[in-house]
């Protein structure tokens, strides 16, 4: 996992606490760069997130700043069967990222 997926996936796990506790678990295994953001895949679970739902969508509440773009990051989580299956990255407006990180930092 890259530095800024683990950052973003701490940053979620303000708002939902349940997640911290899978994260040193996570295997990725499928990343892929769209051009207006990213998708990392991560190999199912075999100790679920206990206290949420099934199937969710856990957003991040705040903007990753990148020094490669303008205007950031959003994200979310994608939760199936109480197990993270895939991070979304995505860029703001029509602006273009290749994936590439320099410094990061959340506002």
């Amino acid at each position: 996992m890259t530095t800024l997926e683990l950052a973003v996936l701490e940053k979620i796990s303000e708002d939902y606490p349940e997640l911290r506790a899978v994260l040193d678990d996570l295997k990725v295994i499928k990343r892929e760069y769209s051009g207006a953001g990213s998708f990392t895949h991560f190999q199912t679970l075999k100790n679920r997130i206990k206290n949420i739902p099934e199937f969710k969508r856990l957003s991040l509440n705040t903007v990753v700043h990148i020094s490669e773009l303008e205007n950031g990051l959003g994200g979310f989580l994608e939760v199936s069967e109480c197990s993270p299956e895939m991070l979304e990255l995505y860029t703001f407006g029509e602006e273009l990222w290749s994936g590439k990180v320099s410094e990061f930092y959340f506002e």
